[in-house]
């Protein structure tokens, strides 16, 4: 067994750990032992792991098992690696010294693994693994017609967290240190699968899973176990719809934070636009509350009919609500209809040119809002044809001279005066201001963040991470109504400007009843 290393990641279970340890140094005396502290390391614990013949490696506080099983892996000297949790305890019907052996014999197969007994019940978790078109499909092994060298086992995909396998394997294939503990097992035996390795089972390695111990465990514990964020992650990385488990139980996705955001979006004369962003928002955030203000010349309502129950079709949740606002109401005014007539805490501010991408994670604007409170809205980043647009920076003003300053943004959180359409507000923001209704377009946006800047009531932010794809299709009868300057005037005449100079370095100035065009 000097050729085989276990590697065990230990975290507010102490006493689970030792008596983890002290069975497998009991069984096999010469393994090697590496016990990656995922808590709070002590001289303590130190002291009693080395002395039950261990190496007590930190790691950092709730670093997580993925990242920990990285660090000690990468730490390896041995041919072979036994991967298991540090709440088992070992005894000879584990076999990992008859698994060691049956690899060696079979240099084509990668890992070997073994399942649980809890109580006196045995557990089994091993079987087939199919993700297509969104959907995640465990599938029983059958336990039988078994292949037997020395052990018995039968090629699957996935197996417990109690398995040997060859370290080169484990060193080449890294857990997603995204993942603190939940879902980070279906994403390595993914990640196993993805890879081309070849995993079989074997009922002949059986572990002991909860022993009867006499001291308690942290019940802090319980509180990091089943954390959403990582459930999320998941789904998120694999483009999960839902998943069915190994008892055909179906696994969705409930995002909470989704349940605080109404999705705002203003559309005219623009149908296939706002179908594509409609089934990019269910394909992603299939729990949206979508709200459409309409001011086209011709509501269909048929159409919006039909669209809606493909929409429910492809697995969006709720129907989608539109409002026929009459034709050209305008942005500003169909805006603050749908914020008056929506009642979640965030209102997610949407064109109907926009497409949801896996970039577009509207969680990240929740959980920015959630944590500062001063932040009254947070934006984030337009990508068209590829590439990165920005619009985020400040609003300088200068006498009759209002000039936009980019701002140099980090990767992270940034403070401005100035965003895209794309945004996530608090309902509190419209409490005290709202669009002009007077500014049909070009113009609005402009009036709103500077009249919002001049209130010093909410800061503005902006999170470069979070992307929504720009795909810009403009009909005759759009391009016309969209090139409309007479909105610009009352933006100019209202806070008594002459002269705009844009991030892009164009120059718009009034001279009377024109609006001159220029460039720096």
């Amino acid at each position: 067994m000097k050729n085989c290393t276990a590697v065990i990641i230990n975290f507010l279970r102490e006493p689970y750990l030792y008596n983890c340890v002290k069975s497998l140094r009991d069984v096999y005396p010469q393994i090697n032992i590496l016990v990656g502290e995922n808590g709070e390391y002590t001289k303590e614990k130190k002291q009693i792991i080395n002395k039950l013949g261990a190496d007590y490696i930190e790691v950092s506080w709730d670093a997580g098992v993925c990242k920990g099983r990285n660090h000690l892996v990468n730490q390896v000297k041995t041919e072979y690696t036994l991967v298991g949790d540090d709440d088992f305890f070992y005894d000879k019907k584990a076999n990992i010294r008859e698994v060691v052996e049956f690899l060696k014999r079979h240099p084509e197969i990668d890992l070997v693994g073994g399942r649980v007994i809890e109580g006196e019940v045995i557990k089994n978790y091993q079987g087939f693994m199919d993700l297509t078109d969104g959907v995640l499909k465990y599938t029983k092994l059958e336990l039988e017609d078994f292949d037997e060298d020395g052990i018995k086992y039968k090629k699957c995909d996935i197996t417990f967290n109690f398995f040997v396998a060859r370290t080169k394997v484990l060193q080449a294939i890294k857990w997603d240190e995204n993942i603190k503990v939940a879902y980070e097992h279906s994403d390595y035996f993914l990640a196993l699968k993805g890879y081309g390795a070849t995993v079989v089972f074997s009922p002949d390695m059986l572990v002991v899973h909860k022993p009867i111990i006499s001291e308690k465990i942290n019940e802090e514990y319980k509180n990091f176990r089943c954390r959403k964020s990582d459930k999320r992650y998941f789904f998120k990385k694999h483009n999960l719809k839902y998943a069915i488990d190994l008892n055909g139980h179906k696994d969705i996705m409930i995002n909470e934070e989704i349940k605080k955001v109404d999705f705002l979006i203003k559309t005219f004369e623009r149908p296939e636009c706002l179908e594509k962003l409609l089934f990019s928002i269910a394909k992603f955030y299939p729990d949206a509350r979508t709200y459409i203000a309409d001011d086209s010349k011709r509501f269909d309502k048929q159409k919006y009919l039909h669209l809606y129950a493909k929409l429910l079709e492809v697995g969006l949740k709720n129907k989608p609500v539109a409002f026929n606002l009459g034709y050209d109401v305008g942005l500003s005014r169909a805006r603050n209809f749908l914020v008056e007539n929506t009642y979640g805490a965030y209102k997610l501010l949407l064109d109907d040119d926009f497409i949801f991408t896996k970039d577009t994670d509207v969680i990240k604007f929740v959980e920015t809002l959630d944590n500062n409170p001063d932040i009254g809205v947070v934006g984030g980043a337009l990508r068209q044809e590829g590439r990165i647009r920005h619009y985020e920076g400040f609003l300088e003003r200068s006498g009759g001279t209002l000039r936009y300053k980019a701002l140099k943004a980090t990767e992270s959180l940034n403070y401005c005066d100035i965003i895209f359409n794309f945004a996530l507000f608090r309902k509190e923001v419209f409490e005290i201001i709202k669009w002009d209704d007077d500014i049909k377009i070009q113009g609005e946006h402009t009036d709103f963040f500077l009249r919002l800047k001049e209130l010093q009531t909410w800061i503005v932010a902006y999170l470069p991470e979070v992307v929504v794809d720009h795909e810009q299709i403009f009909n005759e009868d759009y391009k016309i109504m969209r090139a409309r300057t007479q909105f610009l005037h009352k933006l100019f005449t209202k806070h008594s400007l002459d002269t705009l100079i844009n991030f892009n370095g164009v120059i718009l100035k009034k001279e009377g009843n024109d609006i001159i065009k220029s460039h720096i």
